[in-house]
């Protein structure tokens, strides 16, 4: 009997499987190597953070010049790459980072202890989504939230985000065409359409130096959101919009009036009614939790859809309307509790972009020398990303005559915000933040990684990251003196909790302190010098509580006296002279202290 072999038809979509040259692994493994090394060598992590951060470039370089495209490797390559930058220091320190961190942990633990949420603490408890989810998923290991979970929640944000990024640039950087028969209007995949979206995927670690994904509902609105975006665009599945100089300015086709690409209903929909109606659930999930769990969020959301459907991204304004009305809803009634109280503080904004830049601007360009050097490399950096976004732009003009719409709109979007209110100061930081993930796509552009990638497209990635990862470093973590978190910090914080009675007064000197991680409901918490150096000595503290109930309590730390020293612009002698006051007061005794600082009470308790 002949036995013949019979060869199964490839699975149709299903690229073809080959093996990267030996070369290119032995430079990946070379370069995970030396990332292994530099988390082991901590007292070097600063320049072994540039090695690391090179020898993947090289490596992710590498990979990405290959005729085919091997996403395993590219994503791990990436993925380590954004721990490289944003878990270095998480493992250096070996404790959790931020106060705010710590007091988003409070407001968990609450959720967890009571099973309900108290508006009256705070705006966060009025959109009350995150600390909901995080109570439910982390009451197996008890009240409240492990220090583990907020050490490592920067890291899983920012790989979390990955996903969706690399969906929105496989969606917007290009990617296909339509073809130009007249009755059959294909989408026609470009050769090497691949590269420029992990080009993106890759620099937006760097990109997102803001700091602002810690263990806090922002971050996970800001994911959610790139889920709603990527969602969408699937759903939708059409082809990029362009704009070409003789489509002028104005009338149909025009820039104000873009031209849609349209696509038959049968490609658009045929064997995928049910995926898209599993889709659409997910997107009303996703909508109706980034209405409940962040103020600005949601509608940041709302106009890149808008945006989405101006460039012919979208076939409806359906999505547009979903997101902007179930966010209206809850701020309407669930968050009632929050604005109507303050209409001024929150309406008191709109309309005053000048102002509300300058309160995000003047309130981190003061200080000492030390962190005006950190905001100076900040706005750098910050100025740098956006020139080099619209140059990506620039170039894609003139190498191909046309600009793709959909990725200028949607990193513009959110400056709207600025229009609406300064956010307490950091309305600047959000509109960076939601337009970092397009500002890497726009920035991909600038790098020939099309058709042919070239060998000197590796040298330019090489340098481009090693351009990038200085002055990530110090925009990211320059601010350590007061941004980072001690365990005597807490254990001082913990003692004090355990000594107050309940109804207490607490006071710190500065709003930079890891506190409100427990009892957060059971006393009342007060911060002296929170934007202005207004309290100097021992007495402009006391009257801060002449009115507060008693018994008062006065916590002092080392990073709270940092936080003034260094942004508020007190004298470098302050801390020595108001520990000196402190210490020799006979109306303040000494109730917990540890090296991290001390705990007084205040007179007329004893």
């Amino acid at each position: 009997m002949v036995l013949e072999r019979v060869d199964r038809p490839r699975t149709a979509g299903r690229p073809a499987f080959h093996r990267p040259p030996a070369r290119v692994l032995a430079v990946i493994a070379g370069a995970l190597a030396v990332t292994a090394a530099h988390f082991a060598l901590a007292p070097w992590w600063t320049g072994l953070t540039i090695v690391a951060a090179g020898c993947l470039a090289i490596a992710f370089a590498l990979v990405l010049r290959l005729p085919q495209q091997h996403p395993i490797l590219l994503g791990s390559l990436v993925a380590v790459f954004a721990v490289v930058l944003h878990a270095t220091v998480i493992v250096n320190e070996g404790y959790a980072r931020f106060p705010t961190a710590w007091l988003h942990s409070g407001y968990t633990a609450h959720v967890m202890a009571h099973h309900d949420v108290l508006p009256s603490l705070g705006a966060r408890f009025s959109w009350p989504a995150f600390f909901v989810v995080t109570a439910a998923a982390l009451s197996p290991m008890g009240v409240g939230v492990p220090e583990e979970v907020l050490r490592w929640a920067p890291v899983f944000f920012v790989l979390a985000c990955l996903p969706p990024v690399l969906v929105i640039a496989r969606r917007c950087l290009g990617g296909v065409d339509l073809s130009p028969h007249p009755r059959r209007r294909r989408r026609v995949p470009r050769p090497g359409a691949w590269r420029t979206p992990w080009l993106a995927v890759w620099l937006f670690p760097a990109v997102n130096w803001l700091g602002q994904d810690y263990f806090a509902p922002q971050s996970l609105a800001f994911l959610l959101g790139l889920s709603i975006l990527a969602l969408v665009l699937v759903l939708a599945d059409r082809p990029p919009s362009y704009w070409r100089p003789r489509d002028g300015v104005v009338g149909r086709g025009s820039l104000l009036w873009p031209r849609r690409p349209r696509l038959p209903e049968r490609e658009i929909a045929t064997g995928r009614a049910g995926q898209a109606l599993m889709l659409v659930g997910v997107f009303v999930v996703l909508c109706a939790a980034v209405a409940m769990g962040h103020q600005l969020t949601p509608f940041v959301v709302a106009l890149q859809l808008g945006v989405l459907w101006y460039a012919g991204r979208l076939p409806w304004m359906l999505p547009v309307w979903i997101v902007g009305v179930t966010a209206l809803i809850w701020v309407s009634w669930g968050a009632s509790d929050f604005w109507i109280p303050f209409l001024n503080d929150v309406f008191g904004g709109v309309g005053n972009p000048v102002g509300n830049v300058a309160a995000g601007i003047s309130a981190r360009t003061g200080g000492s020398p030390d962190h005006q050097l950190v905001v100076a490399v900040r706005m750098g950096l910050a100025a740098a990303i956006v020139v080099a976004a619209a140059a990506g732009i620039v170039v894609e003009f003139v190498r191909e005559r046309r600009v793709e719409l959909s990725l200028p709109l949607l990193a513009a979007a959110p400056g709207i915000l600025v229009f609406a209110q300064s956010y307490g100061g950091e309305g600047v930081l959000r509109v960076f933040l939601y337009a970092s993930p397009f500002l890497a796509m726009l920035i991909a552009k600038l790098l020939p990684v099309g058709r042919r990638m070239p060998r000197r497209a590796v040298s330019l990635i090489v340098i481009a990251t090693l351009a990038m990862v200085p002055p990530f470093l110090v925009a990211r973590y320059g601010n350590a003196p007061f941004e980072r978190v001690t365990p005597d910090e807490v254990a001082l914080a913990s003692c004090m909790y355990d000594t107050a009675p309940e109804g207490s007064t607490l006071l710190s000197v500065s709003p930079h302190l890891a506190w409100q991680f427990r009892d957060l409901a059971d006393h009342r918490h007060l911060s002296a010098n929170e934007t202005a150096f207004d309290a100097e000595t021992v007495a402009d503290l006391e009257r801060r509580v002449e009115d507060t109930p008693e018994p008062r309590f006065l916590i002092v730390t080392e990073p709270q006296l940092q936080f003034v020293v260094r942004s508020l612009g007190a004298p470098a002698s302050w801390p020595s002279d108001l520990r000196a006051e402190l210490a020799s007061d006979p109306d303040l005794t000494p109730v917990c202290e540890n090296p991290a600082g001390v705990v007084y009470r205040m007179a007329g308790d004893r």
